[in-house]
């Protein structure tokens, strides 16, 4: 005899955790199709995924402003719980690639047309889940690069 259990019903008890009934196979596979498991003893069990990415906090970006125009860079971003395969969002776009460097940091590169007009840039970083989410974002700071002023003035 073959001892196991079926899974007979699903259901959501919270929003991380799953429930299922359990009834050892062997009952399952000696019912007539006519009847139902009323009379069965069943084993209710709640599974909650540990693997759940948590939402990730940017603390700090590195470096934190540039002037517009200036070339491509690589930006640094300090903060909390980024899961190895998070991604970093400049203005609302994956940088890509986006390197882990660990649950507290994460790299990107950031091309040169993306720094090119002055103003803020929300940056975020986004774990993908189940879980996850994305981070409140940070504003990147690009400001105006003043022109210097050349020739013969009275």
């Amino acid at each position: 005899m073959q001892f196991g259990f079926v899974v007979t019903s699903p259901g959501r008890i919270h929003p991380n955790s799953r429930l299922f009934r359990l009834v050892p196979s062997y009952i399952v596979s000696n019912i007539p199709r006519r009847r139902s498991l009323r009379r069965v003893a069943i084993l209710w069990v709640a599974f909650t995924p540990t693997d759940m990415a948590p939402v990730p906090q940017i603390i700090q970006l590195s470096p934190s402003a540039l002037p517009a125009g200036d070339p491509a860079f690589t930006l640094t971003v300090t903060g909390k719980n980024f899961a190895s395969n998070a991604v970093l969002l400049w203005d609302g776009a994956a940088l890509s690639p986006t390197l882990f460097i660990s649950h507290t940091q994460l790299q990107a590169f950031v091309g040169a047309d993306l720094v090119a007009l002055p103003g803020p840039a929300p940056v975020t970083a986004a774990n993908p889940g189940p879980g996850g989410g994305a981070a409140q974002a940070l504003f990147y700071r690009l400001w105006q690069a003043w022109m210097p002023l050349t020739g013969n003035f009275p």
